[in-house]
């Protein structure tokens, strides 16, 4: 049933409110009129602007790469660099001599004082700096002969002799806390070939070892480290 009484009161109430103009003034502020044109403007920038970011990365790589020239003995494979055989000059040595080089040259001399044909041995300087050693080995051990060329590396660990670059390939193993890389050949006699890279005390070793014996690698190792 229709109260008159409570819809009469109701009536009297709402004429006698005035809401103040500041609140509707306010919340206007929050509703924003829809648009027809926004959608359309919205895509319209948003490609704009993805244009402009690939342009900008674009021009960037092109810049670089036509007029940024890289540092001196750089490389983009993990910051190794190469020096080539055009790059050294050479003196001749002998075993006596050799250990006044470098300390870590002393088994050239014990091996030669233990019975071993040691030849060519050759100083290689960069810049005029010494950068490497080479030397020729060969020797009866336990029946078994091993044919050996040695190179002794004094450059950063991270400039390597071009012609050594491929000692980093193959196995990786560990010997007393040294990592050692270690990849198997046959030569062209058909003997087993084992080429060797470590570094120990700061210098670098390589080995390549002609030998019956299948790891002539471990005799290298344990003939320097100590």
């Amino acid at each position: 049933m229709k109260d008159d009484r409570l819809e009469k009161q109701f009536a009297e109430y709402f004429e006698n409110v005035n809401t103040p103009c500041n609140i509707t003034a306010d919340a206007k502020k929050y509703v924003k009129p829809k648009s027809a044109y926004k959608p359309k403007l919205l895509a319209i920038l948003c490609s704009a602007a993805s244009f402009a970011l690939v342009l900008g990365v674009s021009l960037a790589v092109f810049f670089n790469v036509r007029t940024a020239a890289p540092p001196l003995d750089q490389s983009p494979d993990g910051g190794i660099s190469f020096y080539e055989e055009t790059e050294l000059s050479y003196t001749q040595t002998d075993i006596y001599e050799i250990t006044k080089i470098d300390a870590s040259l002393r088994f050239i001399k014990n091996l030669a004082y233990g019975g071993a044909n040691v030849k060519d041995c050759e100083i290689g300087y960069r810049h005029g700096n010494l950068a490497i050693v080479k030397t020729k080995i060969s020797m009866l051990n336990n029946l078994s002969r091993y044919d050996a060329e040695v190179f002794v590396e004094f450059t950063d660990e991270k400039l390597i002799y071009a012609p050594l670059k491929d000692y980093r390939e193959g196995y990786v193993g560990g010997y007393q806390n040294v990592k050692y890389y270690l990849t198997r050949e046959t030569s062209e006699n058909g003997e087993p070939v084992n080429k060797l890279h470590f570094v120990y005390n700061g210098t670098k070793y390589y080995f390549y070892v002609t030998s019956s014996d299948e790891n002539s690698y471990l005799k290298c190792l344990q003939m320097i480290i100590k």
